[in-house]
C-alpha cells in the first residue's frame, strides 16, 4: 500500500544528498534539495495561482465584445478632360497630392456627418470618426478605409 508519509519522506532523503550550489562567494549557500522541497510544499499554491490567473484571462475573454472589420479600396483619379488646366491626371505629383488629401477628408466630421446621415445610424460622428482608420497603399493611388465596430453589417456598410 501507498503510504504518503514514507514518499514525502523519502523524496526529502533524496534531496538532502544533492549538493547545494553557491549563489555567490560572499552570500549564503543555498542546498538545491532545500530549494526544490520549497516548491515541493508550495505546489498547491503555485497550482491555485496559476488556475485562477488562467481563468481570469479566459473569462476576461469572454466577456469582451466581438470587433469586427470591413475595409474597402478607393482608387484615386480623375477622368481624363482636354483642356481642364487642374486636372492631375497625367501628373504623379499631383496624383499623390490628390491621394493625400483624400486619407485626411475621409476621416474629417463632414464626410462623417454624411455617412450617418445617409445610412441613417444612430452614433455619433466622433465615435464613428474613432472607429476609422483610413491609410494609403504604399507606392499607389489606392486608399484603404477600414471601419471596426460591434455589429458586422455596420461595419461593412460605413467600409463601403
Amino acid at each position: 500500500m501507498y503510504n504518503s508519509k514514507e514518499h514525502y519522506a523519502d523524496i526529502r532523503a533524496g534531496l538532502k544528498d544533492v549538493t547545494s550550489t553557491e549563489m555567490d562567494e560572499d552570500k549564503d549557500t543555498f542546498a538545491l534539495g532545500d530549494i526544490v522541497l520549497l516548491l515541493w510544499s508550495r505546489l498547491w499554491l503555485i497550482m491555485t495561482v496559476t488556475i485562477v490567473i488562467a481563468g481570469g484571462a479566459v473569462c476576461f475573454g469572454l466577456a469582451q465584445t466581438p470587433m469586427y472589420e470591413a475595409s474597402t479600396k478607393i482608387i484615386v483619379g480623375q477622368e481624363p478632360a482636354a483642356a481642364d488646366p487642374y486636372n492631375l491626371t497625367g501628373d504623379v505629383q499631383g496624383l499623390q497630392l490628390l491621394t493625400e488629401t483624400l486619407v485626411v477628408g475621409v476621416n474629417s466630421r463632414p464626410i462623417a456627418q454624411t455617412v450617418i446621415q445617409r445610412l441613417n445610424l444612430s452614433i455619433n460622428p466622433n465615435d464613428l470618426m474613432a472607429n476609422v482608420q483610413v491609410q494609403q497603399l504604399v507606392d499607389t493611388q489606392y486608399v484603404q478605409v477600414t471601419y471596426k465596430d460591434s455589429n458586422p453589417e455596420r461595419a461593412q456598410r460605413v467600409a463601403n
